[in-house]
């Protein structure tokens, strides 16, 4: 028998065609539109652990198979895969356009242009792509990430990442339709080669019994079990495919090492990357059962954050785009306002005149839990922020724009203002302050009104000397805005982030914390650090249970 290596070449076989990769995609990835795609695609993942899944029923030896941890997405929909043929139009031949078209025996062109035409199936699940063309999807999405500095590798699953998927979600007791797969099919490989997940990329010149790949999870058409009469493990040619028949996206983290963190009676699963929350985020309860499944990219929540309860049901799942801007999944209640509220809503994310996101108003009875912190802000532990916050301009530029300044005091209490006659003085004298550090003052809380958590910053502290233990001058933080909207600021993968504004809007740095409102200081360790990091999003995580919203 033959055997292979996933795919992983600069060019592509499609129908007698060769698609080179190396230049097509180079023009792809100009196109701005691109990033819409990524973004979709990952706002859809849903976090899987490294786990174990009992495959036994296809072969004995496979009853406890070791699965690692990787997101999924839904199905890939029609709005999302038009995406990526609008960008192949632009750039392609119309011969290699039209290979990238769902092609089967069923599908013919005027069913596909009624279904990418329909408004009503724009959110649904795009059938009849070939498994062929489903890889050139995931490439394309690969090319753009790595364009973005991100280096995700997006691929179509295995079966045992898909069975995995739906252990932890129980996702195929309602699947619109099958998924293709990165397993090959072949009757023997299980007497044979003893391997779960085979994998070969066909050639051109294979056979065609070699490019049979397997269709898997079961669709609104065929809903099979493991247990059922027939033969389980379904297959299609990869250079056709099926009106029943879907793709999802995978990304894989690889040989991950989260750290853990005691808390509340149960651990915390983590990944830190250049300081920041990143990959896989885990709370476990004291039983050692699942709580709570997200992701974190760059410190910012995003795809489908997911809570169980201690019976193991899902209660409550979120698509989080960035730490602002979230929406719910489940459980979904409908009510006679609920249309007209989404049609006026309370509060949009919108740059106001002076380029800034302004804050949404919130009443003091609307705040289920609050959490005031200090962080120190510096070239080590931020050297990101710091490569765009110069302090050198920054500091002339809140004098320039007659800032009040404050005495530091008791953290930062705004009681001591700087009269007008020091002003000028203190102007001259910050010129020599250290500009390696700040401090930032921040009130984290729980807003019932729209059911989320948010982090503003109260203040920025400055220190006069590299030895001060503690900040010297401070300004409240909300009046100077409109000047750190004017300093241009970029974080990679938050496509939201314009200026240093958006990065404290989004809370896009962690820093070190240095003090909390209840902490006695004289206990205070680095490992403390990261249990207050992740207090405050396990007592969140409790409040979502609390409101079952």
């Amino acid at each position: 028998m033959k055997t292979g290596k996933i795919m992983n070449v600069k060019t592509f076989t499609l129908d007698g065609s060769v698609f080179h990769y190396s230049i097509r995609l180079r023009i792809l990835l100009i196109l701005s539109f691109c990033y819409l795609c990524v973004t979709s695609a990952k706002a859809q993942f849903h976090p899987v652990l490294g786990m174990t899944v009992d495959a036994s029923f296809y072969h004995e030896q496979f009853k406890e198979l070791k699965v690692k941890p990787f997101s999924i997405s839904n199905l890939i929909t029609v709005q999302e895969f038009k995406i990526y043929l609008d960008a192949v139009k632009k750039d392609s031949s119309a011969t290699f356009y039209k290979s990238q078209l769902p092609k089967s025996r069923e599908m013919k062109e005027d069913l596909l242009q009624a279904i990418l035409s329909s408004p009503e199936l724009q959110n649904k699940p795009m059938p009849g792509v070939s498994w062929t063309v489903a890889r050139n999807y995931c490439l394309w999405l690969s090319q753009k990430s790595k364009s973005m500095g991100l280096n995700h590798e997006f691929d179509l699953p295995y079966v045992s990442e898909v069975m995995a998927f739906n252990q932890l979600y129980k996702s195929d007791e309602c699947n619109e339709l099958e998924t293709w797969t990165l397993n090959s099919y072949n009757e023997s490989i299980f007497d044979n080669l003893k391997i779960f997940d085979y994998a070969y990329t066909a050639k051109e010149s294979d056979p065609s019994a070699l490019k049979r790949k397997v269709i898997f999870d079961g669709s609104y058409h065929m809903n099979y079990t493991p247990k059922s009469t027939f033969q389980y493990l379904q297959y299609e040619y990869q250079d056709s495919s099926s009106r029943f028949v879907g793709f999802r996206v995978v990304r894989r983290y690889g040989n991950s090492s989260p750290q853990k963190v005691s808390l509340n009676n149960g651990d915390i699963n983590f990944n830190l990357e250049n300081n920041k929350l990143e990959g896989i985020y885990q709370e476990n309860y004291a039983s050692g059962k699942v709580k709570v499944l997200g992701t974190f990219s760059k410190g910012q929540r995003v795809g489908v954050w997911s809570i169980w309860d201690e019976n193991g049901v899902m209660k409550i799942q979120r698509n989080y785009k960035n730490n602002q801007d979230c929406t719910l999944l489940f459980p979904l209640k409908h009510h006679v306002y609920s249309e007209v509220y989404a049609k006026h809503p309370a509060y949009v994310l919108q740059r106001n005149s002076e380029h800034f996101y302004p804050y949404q108003f919130v009443e003091e009875r609307s705040v289920a839990f609050s959490m005031r912190l200090w962080r120190q802000l510096s070239t080590d532990n931020e050297p990101e922020l710091f490569h765009h916050l110069n302090l050198d301009k920054l500091i002339p530029q809140l004098f320039a724009n007659e800032a009040k300044w404050y005495q530091y005091g008791t953290f930062g209490d705004f009681k001591n203002e700087v009269s007008s006659d020091s002003l000028m003085s203190l102007k001259e004298g910050s010129l020599l302050w250290d500009k390696s550090r700040i401090e930032v003052k921040e009130d984290f809380y729980f807003n019932t009104d729209n059911l989320r958590g948010d982090t503003r910053a109260i203040s920025i502290s400055f220190y006069k000397n590299k030895t001060d233990v503690t900040p010297s001058y401070t300004v409240y933080y909300p009046h100077i805005r409109a000047v750190l909207a004017q300093f241009k600021a970029k974080v990679e993968d938050v496509n939201e982030i314009e200026n240093i504004d958006d990065v404290f809007f989004f809370n896009a740095y962690r820093g070190t914390i240095v003090h909390r409102s209840v902490l006695d200081e004289k206990t205070k360790t680095k490992e403390m650090d990261l249990q207050i990091e992740l207090e405050k999003f396990s007592n969140e995580h409790d409040l979502w249970l609390s409101f079952q919203r």
